[in-house]
């Protein structure tokens, strides 16, 4: 029996693993422009800093080795993600094995897959979110496996999690709470809780966050800059209202597939018993309770109107776990094996869709830039920097290694602007007047010097899209004199 077990959890991780690596084949192979987040990447990703903007800097580390290893790189950018993502599902899956067995181990897992936020969002897009999936995956392990054995070495291994999580995006503390408030609620946990380990563990996270959350406090407009996503000026209803609305429309969206399976595989266990529901479900369940209790707690408090369903990431890696792993138990192997197939068939879609996105119609990643790469390049040639958007930029810089690009939330920015630059923007209706440089400067973070900027040079570029080459992606640029910002 151990010998069979072994032969399927092996067999498991290699097809996570063959997964996510025909993911990168695939992103790779095609090639194409880049997405927003990777353009970001290759912008931002340039060095080793304690701060990159509003972005917790877990990620950007991450992507700056992987530059420093393949270069700037589609293989670099696409590389990185799946490793990622890859690590997240493995984690997690290690850490349910030894809690639980093999049948509820890879329900448990397979809930990521039942995510379209993971499944999907995080595939096509994300860059920092795909840090927090792993770092709240990897503390889900790492907490059980500290509940369980309760040595020291499992919860020091818990603390560098919590500080890797505390590095990649802000919303990740609600795991560690909802989990020890969880397991605080239930009687038979709170044994497993060590308290001076436990904070030996807090000491470690305090010391891995500590020098780049003091670079936030020292640089607070853009530390915190994207606060501002929180909230949207054209509310008719009180703003914690609609953020309230949001996030349980986003729950019950995000939610929708795994609860499904998880009443699917109860309807399939007809009418046999199962017992009680193994205790690592009951406390990702009541942590996920408390993770959307906390989550709808700072909507009100902080007034907040805007909520992306993204954001609710944590509460989803805690409760589609618990509702599966609850399922699950009791189930005949069959069961799991169709629910293995039905995730499987999601990835295949999942492969098939990221294909399209990159072979068909007007997708960002079939953009061809260079056009417009060609059309400023005698603008720039002597240094000349341009001033843009992280996807325009980004996009430049890949094709144009040695391009100075300045982009609004820039750490580097320097203190003094240029004396030229070209200002590029998208403009998606042609027929529309040419915006004035100022207008456009202080759309891009340099209003300090837009009113004293002067036009030398002005251009249009309409770039097509390399599967519909009949439809254009139009993009404007100023060759503009300025004002350096006083002293």
């Amino acid at each position: 029996m151990p010998e069979q077990a072994d032969r399927r959890d092996r067999a498991f991780v290699l097809a996570v693993i063959a997964y996510f690596a025909a993911q990168a084949a695939l992103r790779t192979l095609l090639g194409g422009a880049l997405e927003v987040d990777e353009a970001e990447m290759v912008l931002l990703a340039d060095g080793w800093r304690l701060g990159y903007g509003p972005q917790l800097p877990l990620y950007n580390w991450l992507q700056v080795a992987a530059f420093e290893l393949f270069g700037v790189t589609t293989l670099a950018l696409t590389g990185l993600k799946n490793a990622v993502l890859c690590l997240a599902y493995l984690l997690l899956f290690a850490g349910l094995r030894r809690v639980v067995p093999f049948g509820q181990a890879v329900a448990g897992t397979l809930a990521l897959a039942l995510l379209p936020n993971i499944l999907w969002e995080f595939q096509r897009a994300s860059t920092h979110s795909i840090a927090l999936l792993a770092a709240m995956t990897g503390t889900i392990a790492l907490f059980l496996q500290a509940l369980r054995a309760g040595s020291w070495p499992a919860h020091l291994l818990l603390g560098l999690a919590l500080g890797l999580g505390g590095l990649a995006k802000f919303n990740y503390w609600l795991m560690p709470v909802a989990l020890l408030a969880a397991a605080l609620s239930i009687r038979d946990l709170r044994a497993g809780l060590r308290p001076m380990r436990l904070l030996a563990a807090t000491g470690v996270a305090v010391a891995i966050v500590a020098w780049p959350y003091l670079w936030i406090v020292r640089h607070p407009s853009l530390g915190l800059a994207s606060a501002s996503k929180l909230y949207r000026p054209d509310t008719a209803l009180p703003a914690f209202v609609e953020g309230v609305a949001e996030a349980a429309g986003g729950a019950a969206l995000g939610l929708l597939i795994p609860a499904t399976v998880a009443i699917a595989f109860r309807l399939g266990r007809a009418g046999r018993t199962a017992g009680p529901t193994p205790w690592p479900a009951r406390l990702l369940l009541r942590a996920g309770a408390v993770a959307f209790g906390l989550t709808l707690a700072g909507i009100v408090a902080g007034n907040v109107s805007d909520i992306h369903p993204r954001w609710l990431v944590p509460v989803f890696c805690l409760v589609a776990p618990g509702l599966t792993i609850a399922a699950a138990h009791g189930a005949t192997p069959v069961g799991t094996r169709r629910l293995a197939g039905f995730a499987g068939l999601l990835c295949v879609l999942t492969l098939a869709g990221m294909a399209e996105l990159r072979l068909n119609g007007r997708a960002t990643g079939s953009i061809d830039f260079r056009p417009l790469a060609e059309a400023i390049a005698p603008l720039t040639a002597d240094g000349t920097p341009v001033i843009t958007e992280y996807h325009l930029g980004g996009n430049l810089r890949f094709l144009i290694p040695d391009l100075s690009v300045i982009v609004p939330l820039q750490t580097d920015r320097p203190t003094k602007s240029p004396d030229r630059a070209v200002v590029v923007w998208a403009q998606a209706d042609t027929t529309e007047a040419s915006p004035d440089a100022a207008a456009i400067l202080t759309a891009l973070g340099y209003a300090e010097v837009a009113a004293s900027a002067r036009v030398v040079g002005k251009g249009e570029v309409k770039l097509p899209y390399r599967y519909a080459p009949h439809q254009t992606f139009p993009v404007r640029f100023l060759a503009v004199e300025l004002g350096n910002v006083p002293d």
